[in-house]
């Protein structure tokens, strides 16, 4: 119950409804709705900050370079990872 009041809400009546994907929508998103696998929707999660469900359009710039980030750092410790298991002698 402690969530509900953080629940968006319209203050104004719904004039106009727009569902495309992102790359060809006619106009700025108010909202953008995402689905992924477990994986992507963790990255996107995680960059955004919040539950995978939908992200404010207006925050949409920050979370792709939020995402940018957190893609670079995991290729980075992957990159030493494999490398370190390539440098450990096996039995």
């Amino acid at each position: 119950m402690e969530d509900v009041p953080q629940i968006p809400t319209r203050t104004t009546a719904l004039q106009v409804t727009v569902y495309a994907p992102l790359a060809a929508a006619p106009v700025p998103p108010d909202v953008v709705l995402v689905r992924g696998n477990a994986r992507q929707v963790m990255l996107l999660a995680g960059a955004a900050g919040t539950g995978p469900t939908a992200i404010p359009g207006l925050q949409l710039g920050a979370v792709e370079e939020k995402r940018a980030v957190i893609v670079r750092a995991n290729q980075e410790m992957e990159k030493f990872h494999r490398g370190r298991a390539a440098a450990t002698p096996t039995a």
